[in-house]
């Protein structure tokens, strides 16, 4: 079995992890998303504890791993990584302490402008938070089922196996319709595509389990095709599996919302929000009309 592609693509993975993490960063700060900053937090202490995985499993490669590796590309010699990916580890370890430092101050700034943008509705703001929460968990699910299929994928064409790669090479292009099914459904509240959706969460959980199961029945194999993997792919698989289940949940609320007016007020909102100057986009200050409305408690958001 070549061992070099898995290890190639767990160092590819990482990389897409951190240019992930930075663009959605952007992009929370940008839609004022307080939710997606504290996922962003349990993103980045995910990355530490995939980096901590990758550092281990490298570090019990054999020599004739090493052998494999060389006669692979050609090369008559492997340069020992593990002390870079001690100093990556480290280094997520320490940003991500200081994500975690800026969140309640980002917290503190975004629920003003959630207030402010939606009014003192309760209802509203409620089913706001659950569009919110399934938006966030959309972008986490492409970054993971990406990244699942893609280590599948390499992994297994190793193996003369065409059933078994296609059967995990549908599952890439799959998982990608059924996040946007579940985008497009949501935020035009169409029910059809919503229901299209949730059935492709149901689809998709079937899918992981079974590749979870079929991964623990290698484990008896003499050709197992996991042996170097399986650590990584149990990490994938386990988030992948709690990712579905939150989606599901947060999709169900949300197709409960539809037709509640929350589509309005976010349209509203939304064009409220673009006709602001840029400054008071960001200093979540409000105008002296909307301070008479601010309740004198601190604004929560329920």
């Amino acid at each position: 079995m070549s061992k070099s592609k898995p290890i190639l693509v767990y160092h590819a993975v990482f990389a897409f992890a951190v240019v992930y993490s930075v663009v959605s960063w952007w992009d929370a700060l940008v839609q004022q998303n307080i939710f997606q900053v504290f996922s962003l937090v349990a993103f980045n202490l995910m990355l530490i504890m995939y980096s901590v995985i990758q550092s281990f499993q490298h570090s019990h490669l054999s020599m004739t791993d090493m052998d494999h590796i060389m006669n692979d590309h050609g090369v008559g010699y492997v340069y020992n990584t593990r002390e870079f990916e001690l100093g990556l580890t480290a280094m997520v370890s320490f940003c991500s302490f200081c994500l975690l430092v800026l969140a309640y101050p980002l917290y503190r700034s975004f629920a003003w402008g959630f207030y402010q943008r939606l009014g003192a509705d309760v209802r509203i703001r409620s089913m706001n938070v659950h569009h919110l929460v399934l938006i966030m968990l959309l972008k986490l699910d492409f970054f993971f089922f990406t990244s699942y299929a893609i280590q599948m994928v390499t992994l297994l064409l190793t193996f003369d196996s065409t059933g078994t790669i296609l059967r995990v090479a549908l599952g890439l292009p799959l998982s990608i319709l059924v996040i946007l099914l579940g985008y497009f459904g949501v935020n035009r509240e169409n029910r059809a595509v919503t229901y299209a959706y949730l059935t492709g969460l149901v689809i998709g959980l079937a899918y992981i389990v079974f590749e979870l199961a079929y991964m623990i029945h290698s484990e008896e194999h003499a050709d197992d095709p996991y042996v170097n993997s399986r650590k990584f792919l149990y990490f994938f698989s386990v988030i992948l599996i709690l990712l579905i289940i939150a989606s599901f949940s947060y999709g169900v609320l949300c197709l409960r919302n539809f037709n509640r007016g929350l589509k309005e007020a976010r349209a509203e909102s939304s064009q409220e929000f673009e006709s602001l100057p840029t400054s008071k986009r960001w200093t979540g200050r409000p105008t002296s009309a909307q301070a008479a409305m601010r309740p004198i408690s601190n604004v929560e958001i329920d």
